[in-house]
């Protein structure tokens, strides 16, 4: 009897299954061919977001490597410049001298009136 009631059971289990299986597959096989036409219809903004994407890391790229050259070549140019007027110092101390000089020994101007 016992027997009985578990092969009716099951029966009755692997018909539901079946019943199931026969109502889920066309939704699951609908699911996949929706997912399969977003995919397809998204697929070339995919393409254009990955090409913006390495051109824009390009450009980065390129503009990083012009600032660090900048950097070095206006860092040189301070280096340089600072190794040229090192030695002016002297020359240009004694130039400001006679300017201030001649200037408080300049003509007095008259104001108009």
């Amino acid at each position: 009897m016992l027997e009985l009631i578990a092969i009716v059971a099951l029966s009755v289990l692997g018909l539901v299954l079946a019943v199931c299986g026969l109502l889920l597959l066309p939704l699951i096989l609908v699911g996949f061919l929706l997912k399969l036409l977003l995919f397809v219809i998204l697929l070339p903004f995919k393409i254009l977001g990955f090409l913006v994407g390495l051109v824009g890391s390009l450009f980065a790229g390129i503009g990083k490597a012009l600032l660090v050259v900048g950097g070095f070549v206006v860092v040189l140019a301070l280096l340089v410049g600072g190794v040229v007027l090192l030695p002016l110092i002297p020359l240009l101390a004694i130039a400001a001298f006679i300017w201030v000089i001649v200037r408080l020994a300049g003509t007095a101007t008259v104001a108009a009136g």
